[in-house]
């Protein structure tokens, strides 16, 4: 795939001044785990293959690699920060490891995430809440039952409502919207959704509110990019699986360029 810039487009009333330009590094599915071993291939290149063995090491590698290469000015990580919910004692050690990065970071709930463990090492006001970066509002909301709940669905229902100027990214660990032939091939080769199960009613929330301008999300594996309407959507590949990549979005103005490097190595292109 080619690297590619979505131009987010301007709204029906007269633009704000356009936000100035920034980096952040977009991370996701780490997977995390105390493991002695990896899971067998499900079949030959599956691309969700899971290096457990070496999971912390690749966020190691990834957080250095990060700190000395890349300079971010903030990093996001859309969820599955380790592969068993419940293992406290992984998601601590994993904290710690993001903890060595030298700029913000800000993490996202995903389904392999337990809500009980994750108020213990993040807190409880961790799953759903904002944050503001270069005239951007970031909005990250938990998905971790395979859904926006109704609670969170309400949360983000008012956190939209509240402010209507300016562009608004949503960061959440399922995807609202794929291409078809991924999605397809989910149902056909995993028996496993990859898109968020109530993605329509989200969708239709989002269409209300021509501030947002984009969605990242996790959980697929691999390196997406899709426009659906006026909202650009990113998808970041696994930390943990083949290829061990992460993602540097630029953002200029209401432009948005992800690229994909791969732990350990030089920048790769990739996208769409």
């Amino acid at each position: 795939m080619a690297t590619g810039a979505v131009a987010l487009g301007a709204e029906a009333r007269p633009p704000a001044p356009a936000p100035a330009g920034f980096r952040f590094v977009h991370l996701s599915d780490s997977h995390c785990a105390h493991a002695a071993e990896n899971p067998p291939l499900r079949f030959p290149f599956d691309p969700h293959r899971k290096d457990l063995v070496r999971s912390f090491e690749l966020l190691e590698a990834a957080v250095r690699q990060i700190n000395e290469q890349v300079r971010p000015d903030f990093v996001v990580f859309t969820g599955d920060v380790v592969d068993r919910g419940n293992d406290v004692r992984s998601l601590r050690r994993a904290k710690s490891i993001l903890e060595r990065l030298t700029c913000p970071w800000h993490v996202v709930i995903g389904d392999h995430d337990s809500r009980e463990a994750w108020a213990q090492v993040f807190g409880p006001g961790r799953r759903n809440y904002t944050f503001r970066h270069g005239g951007w509002r970031f909005v990250a909301v938990d998905s971790s039952p395979g859904r926006v709940d109704a609670g969170s669905l309400a949360w983000l229902r008012r956190e939209l409502a509240a402010e209507t100027t300016g562009p608004t990214a949503l960061l959440i660990h399922r995807p609202l919207v794929l291409p078809k032939g991924y999605a397809l091939a989910a149902d056909a080769l995993y028996r496993t959704r990859l898109l968020l199960d109530n993605a329509a009613e989200v969708r239709r929330l989002v269409a209300q509110h021509p501030a947002v301008r984009a969605v990242f999300a996790g959980h697929c594996h691999v390196p997406i990019q899709w426009r659906s309407g006026r909202v650009a959507h990113f998808v970041a590949p696994a930390l943990v699986a083949f290829g061990h990549h992460f993602a540097v979005v630029e953002v200029r103005g209401r432009a948005v360029r992800a690229t994909y490097h791969r732990v350990g190595a030089k920048p790769v292109r990739g996208g769409k």
